[in-house]
This record gives C-alpha cells, sequence and structure tokens, in this order.
C-alpha cells in the first residue's frame, strides 16, 4: 500500500538524507519578508545560511516579484513607531493636561505635570537615538542587495500572457474543488491585480503560479525540491487538529507525478534545524529562537485576535477589542500589549500599508472599526455599528 499512498507517509531517516544532498533549495515571499523583521545577528545569521547554499537555490519569478512590490510596505512599517510613538506621547500629554486644568485638592498639578513632561522628554530622547542607529532601507537597502547578489542569474522568467491565462483557467477549476495551493487566498485576493511589464497578473492566483514554476524548474533541472515557506494555511501544509504532519499529500503527489522527483517542504525555523542536521551548517541557537519567538508571536496574537473578534460579533471599535482582549486572554500581556493589538491587525489586513501579503484576515471599517475579512456578518454589523455612532 505504501507505494500508492506515498506521499501519506514521513520519509525515512534515509528518504531525508536523500532529499537534503539532491534538492533545489526554494524560498516563499513570506521568508525573505521576514528578514526586516530579525535582529541585524538574526538576519546576517540567516543571510549567511543561505549563502552557504546559493548553488542550490534557485527562486521563482513569482517570488521575486511579490518581494520586489513588498519590500517598501515592510519598511515603511518598520519606520512608522518612530513617527507615530512621539504623536501618541503629545497627544495623551494633553489629555492629560487637560485633565488637570484645574486646580486639585489632593495632587500637585505642577509636579505631576513636571514629572509626565521629564518621562515623555526621555522616551521622545531614546526613540530618537533608536531612529538615528536604524538604517535607512529605503536610501541603502542591504538586505535587498545580499538577496540579490545570492539570487544573480538564479531567479526564473515569468510566463507569458497566454500562459498565465491557461493557468487562471486551471487555477479556477482546481480552486472550485479546493486542490492545493492556492484556494485560501481566493476571498482575500479575488479581483486584485499585480503588473509586471505589459502583464496582467491575478493575486488570487499567485500561490499557485509560484507552484507551477516550482514544478517547471524542477523538470528541467531533473531534482527534487524542498520548499522553505512561513505560510501557515490549509492550502499548503496538511493540518490535524492543531498539529502541522507536514505538506499536504496532494502536492507530494502531484510533484512526483509530474516530475519524478520528490517534494517537501520546512518552515524557516525547521529549516534552520534540520539544515544543522542534515548539512552541517553553523547556526547560532540564539538566531533559532528569534526566528521561532517572531514565528510564534505573530501567530499567537493574530489567533487571540480572531478569537476577539469572533466572540463581539465580526465587527468592534478598536477599544472594545482592547477590553476584551484584557479580561479574557489567559496570557500574561505585555506593557506594549495594545501597540501588538493594532500591529497584528494592520500585518493581516490588505487595508493597511503594513500588509506585505499572506493571510488578509482583518477589515480596516474606518472611525476605529475593525472586522474579520469576508465575515458574513460584517456589512450589515458595520451598518449598525456607524448609524449607532451617528
Amino acid at each position: 500500500m505504501k507505494e500508492i499512498f506515498a506521499a501519506y507517509y514521513h520519509p525515512t531517516p534515509d528518504e531525508f538524507k536523500g532529499l537534503w544532498d539532491q534538492s533545489i533549495f526554494i524560498f516563499d515571499t513570506n521568508v525573505f519578508l521576514n528578514l526586516y523583521r530579525y535582529s541585524k545577528n538574526t538576519l546576517d545569521g540567516i543571510l549567511n545560511l543561505f549563502e552557504t547554499l546559493s548553488d542550490r537555490a534557485w527562486m521563482p519569478h513569482q517570488v521575486a516579484l511579490e518581494y520586489q512590490d513588498n519590500r517598501l510596505n515592510i519598511i515603511q512599517g518598520q519606520e512608522r513607531p518612530y513617527r507615530e510613538i512621539p504623536k501618541i506621547l503629545d497627544e495623551t500629554k494633553r489629555k492629560i493636561q487637560d485633565a488637570l486644568y484645574t486646580e486639585h485638592l489632593s495632587i500637585d498639578v505642577n509636579e505631576l505635570n513636571t514629572k509626565i513632561e521629564t518621562s515623555f522628554n526621555s522616551i521622545t530622547q531614546d526613540l530618537q537615538s533608536h531612529k538615528e542607529l536604524h538604517p535607512d532601507l529605503f536610501a541603502d537597502d542591504y538586505i535587498r542587495e545580499r538577496i540579490s547578489k545570492l539570487f544573480a542569474k538564479k531567479t526564473g522568467l515569468p510566463y507569458s500572457q497566454d500562459e498565465l491565462t491557461k493557468i487562471y483557467k486551471d487555477g479556477e477549476e482546481r480552486y472550485k474543488n479546493q486542490i492545493p495551493p492556492g484556494y485560501k487566498d481566493l476571498k482575500d485576493k479575488q479581483g486584485k491585480v499585480k503588473r509586471y511589464g505589459n502583464l496582467v497578473i491575478k493575486s488570487e492566483y499567485g500561490d499557485f503560479i509560484v507552484w507551477k514554476q516550482i514544478i517547471d524548474h524542477a523538470i528541467k533541472e531533473k531534482k527534487p525540491v524542498i520548499f522553505i515557506s512561513d505560510d501557515q494555511k490549509e492550502d499548503w501544509w496538511w493540518i490535524s487538529g492543531s498539529r502541522t504532519i507536514g505538506p499536504r499529500p496532494e502536492l507530494i503527489t502531484e510533484f512526483k507525478a509530474s516530475t519524478g522527483h520528490s517534494f517537501y517542504m520546512y518552515t524557516i525555523e525547521k529549516f534552520i534545524n534540520f539544515s544543522r542536521e542534515y548539512l552541517k551548517t553553523v547556526v547560532d541557537q540564539n538566531i533559532v529562537d528569534e526566528v521561532k519567538e517572531v514565528s510564534d508571536d505573530r501567530l499567537a496574537w493574530k489567533d487571540i485576535v480572531i478569537d476577539a473578534l469572533k466572540d463581539l460579533g465580526g465587527v468592534a471599535p478598536l477599544v472594545d477589542i482592547y477590553s476584551y482582549i484584557e479580561h479574557t486572554t489567559p496570557r500574561e500581556l505585555p506593557k506594549t500589549w495594545t501597540a501588538t493589538i493594532r500591529r497584528t491587525l494592520q500585518t493581516f489586513s490588505s487595508d493597511t500599508e503594513t500588509y506585505a501579503g499572506g493571510d488578509d484576515l482583518f477589515a480596516h471599517l474606518g472611525r476605529g472599526l475593525w472586522g474579520l475579512r469576508n465575515s458574513a456578518d460584517t456589512s450589515t454589523t458595520t451598518t449598525t455599528k456607524l448609524d449607532q455612532e451617528q
């Protein structure tokens, strides 16, 4: 039976070794974009690892296009706190001063204002110091420079418009039958396009285009592929309950039938760990820990915000989301937890500049309202809440 259902069986140690010895390494767009979220030490460690694999690495054209199209949003998102936090501090200081505009029986207003002024000025000065040390990636994106050097002459060519049209037709049929990958992007990205020269590339088929380009390259090179992605959606991963088993068996089966070779997937964290075992790479454990922390933190907060919005009826003002999470979450909330919630909403919402592709979960509805994207009740609830505000 195993020879017929091989995709449903975990590879043996020898099969894994053969895969790591022979495979082409292909990285998803989210892996490159996440590089901008790591500390300098972790960033350099990961890029150094990539460079040791340069003779076996390759980038699909669609991955390169999505990276180029989204990197500035990530850079801008990293710089936003330096602009927004001083504004928030000034607004907060003004509100406090307005509340203390008269003399108070028990509060020394002048003393309190002095303490607030001193504290807020200290924070502003610290932010300015960090800003001066923050690299100006708009002017000199050394991360892109290293990526570009690594993938010089190792980036695929685009499909023609005729080829893309056929892919859209095939993708439409696949998505109807929930054949992976890409069908989970249909609701969030339908109708959106990217342009490359004269080509019109439909965003809902982005993952499917990546998949087709991976298969075509494997056929050309006659080699297996290891694909590294931090996409967590079920149209890439075989998920059972709360456990991720591995790549979707359908992907392994289709790849084998199309190329005659094996296919496997890892998250970037797993890839780094297993590279130490199979490729004998030297990667500091602190780098692995930070990659895991960034990934786990983003996913954990995403689930917390989703659950809050579900329980609040699909749409809620930001202050209500704060209140609900504060009173219901079992985790210890850090000092910056409200900022983390805002960042999570923005990171997973195509309505914001921070969004860089991937899961498009939240809709920014204006007037401080947020909702679950494509929630059946969003339009009705939004109208009701807006009416109540007027």
